[in-house]
């Protein structure tokens, strides 16, 4: 599938990067980072199509909350220059039918899935002016 954008970035809290706030963000939810006692909501969001959580076969089942997931990163990573998340943003085509789109990127593929190297993921599809952004963490 040709693809006009894909980029994959670290986010690093060295640059002031959270990873509560960026994952209610791009899933247009409202979270509680715990680390700042500070709410980020993003509920007014337009654009939001799909969001999921995959898990890998051995994480804790609580992981499934967004908020806790991203709380748990943030607690983890400690020190000011932690790595919290990889953030992976392609552009797909408008013209392919959302269904299509999830089933591309998760069903058909599971072997390219980062859930499967032991790696949770965060996923949102998101409707640009002309582009459906995918967002995994």
């Amino acid at each position: 599938m040709p693809c006009s954008y894909y980029n994959i970035c670290i986010l690093k809290r060295a640059d002031g990067s959270s990873a509560v706030a960026s994952a209610a963000y791009q899933s247009g939810d409202r979270l509680f980072e715990e680390r700042t006692n500070h709410q980020v909501s993003y509920e007014n969001k337009e654009g939001v199509l799909y969001t999921e959580i995959l898990l890998p076969e051995n994480a804790p089942e609580k992981f499934h909350d967004r908020n806790t997931l991203w709380n748990s990163v943030e607690q983890t990573e400690k020190q000011y220059n932690s790595q919290l998340a990889r953030k992976i943003i392609a552009a797909l085509p408008k013209e392919i039918p959302l269904d299509d789109q999830i089933r591309l990127l998760f069903l058909e593929n599971p072997e390219r899935c980062l859930c499967i190297e032991k790696q949770c993921l965060c996923t949102s599809i998101r409707r640009k002016i002309a582009w459906i952004h995918f967002f995994a963490f």
